[in-house]
């Protein structure tokens, strides 16, 4: 079965803004895998799973980046 992994340490990627990807599409993108053969159908979740992995990746992101920033104010403040 194939699992989507998101990266252990989401403020080492550069995320670009206008570069989103939808559920829709991310499914999409995974069929074609399944058409080129490397994966198998049945290894694709339902679109609501992948807005799940989008919601839980955002949030993610969203708390880390609050925790860096609060991390350089407090910095900077003690320097």
């Amino acid at each position: 079965m194939w699992i989507w992994n998101p990266p252990d340490s989401i403020s080492t990627y550069n995320i670009d803004k206008w570069k989103k990807m939808i559920a829709q599409e991310m499914y999409d993108n995974l069929t074609e895998y399944v058409s080129q053969r490397e994966i198998d159908e049945s290894d694709i979740p339902k679109v609501v799973t992948i807005q799940n992995w989008i919601a839980n990746y955002t949030r993610t992101f969203k708390v880390s980046a609050s925790l860096r920033a609060l991390e350089e104010a407090e910095t900077l403040r003690n320097t």
